[in-house]
């Protein structure tokens, strides 16, 4: 592999709706017994469980709270892609932990505030990396957050056993919603170890096909290179397992992705 497809590799692994009555007029309008005998009492449609409205009358749990079957609970890893970064951010106290084939170990995000987060990890799958000889920083910050786009900012600071760092500042921007969404970015070194590498342009889409699968397609590209991959996205009420292939341009290699994540 070139050293453009495992610098663009480096981003990845560097690189989350409601539904009154007027009694009657004593005055004008007096049913008859037998009618009132026979009118059945609201209450007792009434599900125990169900909310009342101000009049009493029985309302609909809004679409985001539905727990029955069928219902569609928001995906619980809107922050990444399967590798890079999407630019929405976790809320403050949100954290998730996930076990990334790439990163090869477990990798740790916390919402430090509601627009920045922090992560770090480190290997413990790969031969000859002892725990702790590297590591993986992940500062970002999301500079603007509407209800379809957002758009945010951050580093990926990566550190080898042979002492080696590999650092890129990136800008993302993410255009829709958490089931169907684009996500443009790119990625620039830092650093010494940046001479000669060039800016990385990442291409992602998401698309939630049924309650509990997403696909996810995602690309890297450079000048002297690139990686084109995808997979699916299984959900869960707090866990997402990712499983998908990134293919380095030119070089005829298959490299298989993978990533579970729990939300808290």
């Amino acid at each position: 592999m070139t050293r453009s497809a495992i610098g663009v590799f480096v981003l990845g692994l560097v690189c989350q709706a409601s539904w009154a009555a007027q009694p009657p007029d004593p005055k004008t309008s007096r049913p008859s017994v037998d009618m009132e005998a026979n009118s059945p009492d609201p209450s007792e449609d009434k599900s125990p469980d169900a909310p009342l409205g101000a009049a009493g009358v029985v309302e609909a749990p809004p679409a985001s709270s539905r727990t029955n079957a069928g219902a569609w609970h928001p995906d619980p890893s809107p922050t990444r892609l399967i590798v890079g970064p999407t630019a929405r951010s976790l809320e403050r106290g949100e954290v998730y932990l996930d076990l990334n084939g790439i990163v090869g170990g477990p990798f740790l995000q916390v919402g430090i505030t509601d627009r920045i987060s922090i992560g770090a990890g480190t290997p413990i799958l790969i031969p000859g990396i002892r725990p702790g000889e590297a590591f993986l920083v992940t500062p970002k910050v999301t500079l603007f957050s509407g209800p379809k786009t957002a758009a945010a900012v951050g580093l990926i600071y990566a550190s080898a056993p042979t002492n080696n760092t590999i650092g890129m500042a990136y800008g993302v921007v993410t255009r829709g919603t958490g089931d169907a969404s684009v996500t443009i970015g790119v990625a620039s070194p830092l650093g010494r170890e940046a001479a000669g590498r060039t800016a990385v342009l990442m291409l992602g889409g998401e698309k939630r096909v049924t309650r509990k699968v997403k696909l996810i397609s995602e690309n890297f590209l450079a000048a002297a290179g690139g990686v084109v991959g995808g997979g699916m996205r299984f959900i869960g009420r707090d866990v997402t397992l990712d499983l998908g292939v990134g293919v380095p341009l030119g070089s005829g290699l298959v490299i298989p992705m993978f990533r579970l994540a729990r939300k808290f």
